[in-house]
């Protein structure tokens, strides 16, 4: 009886809807051809080795296969599935739609022979922030809110976290006429680094450069706040549920 129940809970957690079966294709449809066409376009016309062309390219890739991921994230189905098991499904799929970009990640590292780089640090920021994505759609369907409304209200949540944050640090740094000289700089506050896009940023340049004055507290205080959402907006979506 206990193995069957395993099992069925395995296979539930593995079904992944057809929509977001093409969502997932699509990204890395997209993302197959960025890799493809800057290796064609950069790497293979130059003579000789050069790794800092592949180490731009890996830095290129993440940013742009973490914004891409943002845009189609919010388009993925959040029902199907038993109710008990809704939010340990969705935050397996984010983390499974996050890691489905790893092949690429390790092809370009095997053809650049790129060593020291540890690219588990922007999987799990985006893992995290993706489980946030699908948590908060997932409220904002149980509090029975207008589709309409509901996919502005996404929008304007991705736009704030991904677009407003840095332009608002980019204001901090021209205001206070503040020289730095990493982006995890010390002279930034750390709430800035919150932003998914801007922790990114700061461990490619860490990765790229080894030069970080905050360390890597900020990628780690960026984890915990976005699981800690995800984990928040799923328990009130299912109390939300069962009392409608």
């Amino acid at each position: 009886m206990e193995k069957n129940k395993c099992l069925a809970f395995i296979k539930e957690l593995l079904d992944i809807e057809r929509e977001n079966q093409i969502i997932m294709l699509v990204y890395l449809g997209m993302i197959s051809a960025a890799v493809a066409l800057y290796i064609s376009a950069v790497p293979l016309r130059m003579e000789g080795y050069h790794p800092e062309l592949y180490s731009r390219g890996y830095m290129y890739f993440v940013l742009f296969s973490f914004l891409l991921f943002s845009i189609l994230l919010p388009f993925w189905e959040t029902e199907g599935g038993r109710e008990g098991m809704k939010g340990v499904k969705l935050c397996f799929q984010a983390a499974t739609f996050t890691f489905s970009q790893l092949p690429l990640m390790l092809a370009i590292f095997a053809m650049g022979k790129l060593q020291g780089v540890n690219f588990a640090i922007p999987l799990a920021i985006q893992t995290s922030w993706g489980m946030a994505l699908l948590a908060v759609k997932y409220l904002l369907k149980a509090l029975k809110i207008d589709e309409k409304w509901r996919g502005l209200t996404l929008a304007v949540f991705i736009f704030t976290v991904l677009m407003v944050v840095p332009v608002l640090t980019y204001l901090y740094i021209e205001y206070n006429q503040t020289v730095i000289t990493t982006v995890f700089d010390k002279r930034i506050p750390w709430q800035f680094f919150l932003s998914p896009a801007l922790a990114q940023a700061g461990i490619l340049y860490a990765q790229s450069s080894g030069y970080v004055q905050q360390g890597y507290m900020p990628f780690m205080q960026c984890i915990i706040l976005w699981a800690a959402v995800s984990m928040a907006a799923f328990i009130w979506a299912s109390k939300t549920r069962r009392k409608g």
